[in-house]
């Protein structure tokens, strides 16, 4: 599970916030060679104020989904890689209603507790 906020902010001062929850679930076939290949969706809301005309609402929801390959370097650390789709729209609620959708490839360290 993972419960990440997220924050953007443009040039002019303007936001955008919103919060999911995120489940994920690991292959652990490959554990002895220290890969953990995974897959995950989930979603959230997402409240925004970019100004953008083409949401018609403030208030949007949003998804994501992916997949990524963890390296175990040692117990409670690993490298990742990442690729992640992510949608906003507000789901018809309001017009005008096209969404954002945005790719993300990620690269770091993930660290456990």
């Amino acid at each position: 599970m993972e419960l990440p906020l997220h924050l953007a902010v443009d040039h002019d001062g303007r936001t955008m916030t919103g919060g999911y929850i995120l489940g994920s679930w690991k292959f652990t076939g490959l554990t002895e060679q220290g890969f953990f290949p995974y897959v995950f969706a989930g979603g959230g809301i997402v409240f925004n104020d970019l100004g953008l005309p083409t949401q018609g609402t403030r208030l949007n929801f949003s998804y994501q989904g992916g997949t990524g390959l963890q390296y175990l370097l040692r117990p409670g650390l690993a490298l990742m890689a990442e690729y992640r789709y992510h949608h906003v729209s507000n789901a018809g609620t309001a017009e005008p209603n096209e969404p954002l959708n945005a790719s993300k490839f990620l690269l770091g360290i993930s660290v456990f507790f």
